[in-house]
């Protein structure tokens, strides 16, 4: 009972080609990033300011009457002059 000797199977696995990325495309790819950084900073932007004007109102609506208020009336309206 003489057995062959056992020879090795090498199964090469090669990756699949990938297409080519040009530099305009890597440009293109980093300002339409950029522009959605933007974008959401810009919203973000305008949240916090509605919030922040919002926030005012309120406060100048509670304090109506100048007796209660703590702070100094300079008179500056246009309305005064």
């Amino acid at each position: 009972m003489s057995q062959e000797p056992l020879t090795p199977i090498f199964i090469e696995v090669a990756d699949p080609a990938t297409a080519q990325i040009t530099v305009s495309e890597v440009l293109l790819g980093a300002f339409s990033f950029t522009g959605v950084l933007a974008v959401i900073a810009m919203v973000l932007a305008a949240l916090f300011a509605w919030t922040l004007i919002g926030l005012r109102g309120k406060r100048l609506s509670r304090t109506t009457n100048d007796a209660t208020s703590a702070a100094v009336r300079l008179g500056l309206d246009v309305s005064s002059r």
